[in-house]
């Protein structure tokens, strides 16, 4: 999909989540909730790809528009928490990139 320059959402997961609340839980509930699919894939496999050079941290959700990052969260950060512990804060932050039909 990269090299085909598409616009499109990826989940990078771990094997373990240390999170109160799994974040794969907040991300399934907005897909269903919202009728969308993101692509998922490890963290082992998405370190062989050019992305991991911005997003160096998983889990993360990856906005990809036209082949570049748009945008993302960074488990590094505690001001991108919330986003992976509360389902309405997800979605307030996925919603202010991409435009749901």
């Amino acid at each position: 999909m990269q090299e085909k320059k598409a616009s499109y959402i990826v989940f990078t997961y771990n094997p373990f989540c240390s999170l109160q609340v799994p974040c794969d839980d907040i991300f399934k509930e907005y897909m269903k909730n919202n009728k969308v699919s993101f692509y998922s894939i490890s963290y082992d496999e998405f370190s062989k790809t050019e992305l991991v050079k911005t997003v160096k941290f998983a889990p993360s959700v990856i906005i990809i528009n036209k082949g570049e990052i748009k945008a993302y969260l960074d488990a590094s950060l505690d001001s991108d928490l919330d986003k992976y512990q509360d389902t309405e804060k997800f979605s307030d932050w996925i919603n202010s990139f991409i435009k749901l039909k």
